[in-house]
């Protein structure tokens, strides 16, 4: 069991080293393209939402990311300093059955990360977002 780590900026540009990060990890435990196509999809979901509503103060902060592969199963943290945020809150899912123009904005992203990790968990621990998920290989 090796854990990965990886600590990105809060900037959009840093999209590109967080692909690189899993792709490595996949190509170094010899995971399916499944799970790399997964994982990139979830991470930057998640990426993507902290940099563009977690901070309002302008400055630069630190967002730590680690995987790990636990016997049967990834364990992913992702770890920030922004505003409280939890997801696995239940809101409804969205309606994707209506067309595009009639569906309300947000909350498909979150849906996605839900419906293709088997655990989603959130906890705060002093000023840090805390977000655990696990999938099953």
């Amino acid at each position: 069991m090796s854990k990965y780590a990886i600590t990105l900026h809060n900037r959009i540009e840093e999209l590109r080293r967080l692909e690189e990060f899993v792709n490595e990890f996949v190509l170094e435990k010899r995971l399916p393209d499944c799970n790399l196509f997964e994982l990139n999809l979830v991470l930057e979901e998640i990426f993507t939402n902290i940099v563009f509503y977690a901070f309002k103060d302008g400055e630069a902060h630190d967002i730590l990311i680690t995987i790990e592969q636990q016997d049967s199963a990834l364990c992913i943290r992702v770890e920030d300093d922004g505003m409280p945020f939890d997801p696995t809150l239940r809101e409804p899912p969205p309606d994707i059955d209506k067309p595009l123009e009639e569906r309300d904005i947000g909350g498909l992203g979150i849906h996605l990360v839900r419906n293709l990790m088997q655990e989603v968990s959130y906890r705060r621990e002093g000023d840090r977002n805390i977000l655990t998920l696990i999938r099953k290989l």
